[in-house]
């Protein structure tokens, strides 16, 4: 299960019809919940079932230039097939507050190192999940 709290400040990449994201929106009810997606159809798709959800975005972009500040969510998680996993941990490493949390299902087979290598300490592979953590500095 994949902790959410009222205050978090959630990035969903990939995030397929949006049910998944809308639920972690209704978690963090104080909070924000972004999802980012390289596809139209999906971001517009996801924005009609989602229009009675205030603290829910949807945008088109890519993993690896999200349009966020940096250090800003607190959980970040991906379920999504992401054709490039370096580019893409550095990017989330950047818009990881200091402390967030990091949830990939279906990690590269090199998720750890990659991960590691990117800033996270500690990362966790346990079976198709990977568990990271950004520091504080």
């Amino acid at each position: 299960m994949i902790e959410v709290q009222a205050r978090d400040r959630v990035l969903h990449l990939g995030f397929g019809d949006g049910s998944a994201t809308r639920d972690f929106a209704r978690r963090a009810s104080l909070g924000l919940v972004l999802g980012v997606d390289p596809s139209d159809d999906a971001v517009r798709h996801a924005r009609k079932l989602s229009v009675e959800i205030e603290n829910v975005m949807f945008v088109t972009g890519a993993f690896t230039d999200v349009p966020w500040q940096d250090a800003f969510f607190s959980v970040v998680l991906s379920e999504a097939a992401v054709p490039d996993w370096t580019r893409a941990a550095r990017e989330i490493f950047r818009v990881a507050a200091p402390g967030g949390r990091v949830y990939i299902m279906n990690p590269p087979p090199d998720g750890e190192a990659l991960f590691r290598s990117a800033g996270f300490d500690p990362v966790r592979v346990d079976g198709l999940r990977l568990e990271a953590r950004k520091p504080v500095f």
